[in-house]
């Protein structure tokens, strides 16, 4: 016994933790669980025991005065009882010459358990109140307290889970240490995607009809004659056909199929609030039996974003030229800041 208990004792003084925590106090025929509780009031340490073992043993009675926390267990547990200490972490077991694998099991897996503490702060130092701390794996856990401190039982190879709303979790996994100072960031919550609509910028969220957004990244990553064409397979729902290769040629757009035998079934375009058709406006392409359509006019550099309304909402906000959807196109504007110039060039 005295061989472990040095063996303890150097493993705690290498932990910055000390066994010199004392006992003072009498017992007068005082039941074993209550002796222990004061043993682990006065100490600091936590006693881990089974509930029948303690409960058959028989009350103390004896007086201790500046006692280490070994002499009283020695004295105060009867002979078919033991102990061990790792750490802050006192384990009290029966004792047993045919104890099962699975008893023996428990018994090394307890040992190797300790109090693991630390303080949980945020980017700018404060402490963190209310985080979660858990075991991964397990139902063990804590919550920081005002301080941002906390205290949990594991052991090496454990997983602590730290986790607060509006912080990234982290997780750490668990060597030799005893202390866990853990520092959390700031999670960067999106901003809500927002579109243009006939009454002016709403969000996407709050939107109650049905719509596609698609910005300018998205049209000028695959290089096409005209933004008509790098509009395929980007918005669900829209279908889009080349009258032919030549360029400047015009599109065909069907949003949600076909809606009219005899009707047109183009959805009506609208730039910068000023509605449109894709009608052809070159005499040229005419007279060359082409088709030609002013959209493929637009640069799509210029284009800051289109949305795509597919549903009755379309028609509610723009009327019956609606009726087969509507393309909004806002082109970009001027920013405050220093000039910037870009070029763009394409070949083959």
């Amino acid at each position: 016994m005295r061989k472990r208990l040095l063996i303890s004792t150097v493993f705690v003084l290498s932990g910055f933790l000390s066994y010199g925590q004392t006992v003072s106090k009498v017992f007068n025929n005082t039941p074993l669980k209550t002796v222990l509780k004061e043993v682990e009031k006065q100490s600091g340490m936590s006693i881990m025991y089974e509930t029948v073992d303690v409960n058959t043993s028989p009350a103390v009675t004896a007086s201790f005065n500046d006692a280490s926390v070994a002499t009283v267990l020695e004295s105060i547990l009867d002979s078919s009882l033991d102990y061990s200490i790792e750490g802050k972490i006192i384990v009290i077991y029966k004792k047993s010459k045919d104890v099962s694998g699975e008893k023996k099991q428990t018994i090394s897996r307890q040992n190797t358990q300790r109090m693991i503490r630390g303080l949980v702060t945020d980017e700018t130092d404060s402490p963190v109140v209310g985080a979660t701390v858990i075991v991964k794996g397990t139902m063990i856990n804590a919550v920081t307290d005002i301080n941002g401190e906390y205290n949990i039982v594991a052991e090496p190879g454990n997983i602590l889970a730290f986790n607060f709303l509006g912080y990234q979790p982290v997780e750490i996994e668990l060597n030799e240490q005893i202390v866990v100072d853990v520092k959390m960031a700031s999670a960067a919550t999106p901003l809500d995607e927002v579109m243009v609509v006939a009454y002016g910028v709403v969000k996407k969220s709050s939107f109650s009809g049905s719509a596609a957004v698609v910005h300018s990244q998205d049209i000028t990553t695959n290089p096409s004659a005209s933004f008509e064409k790098s509009l395929q397979g980007k918005v669900a729902g829209l279908q889009v056909t080349s009258a032919s290769g030549q360029p400047g040629a015009s599109t065909t757009y069907r949003i949600r199929g076909t809606g009219s035998l005899n009707g047109s079934n183009e959805p009506l375009y609208v730039i910068d609030g000023v509605a449109t058709t894709s009608a052809d406006y070159s005499m040229a392409a005419d007279r060359a039996y082409s088709t030609s359509s002013i959209l493929s006019s637009l640069n799509p550099q210029d284009i800051e974003s289109i949305t795509v309304l597919k549903d009755a909402a379309a028609a509610s906000l723009y009327g019956s030229r609606a009726a087969n959807g509507v393309v909004i196109i806002t082109t970009k504007s001027g920013k405050s800041g220093e000039g910037k110039m870009s070029f763009n060039a394409q070949l083959g």
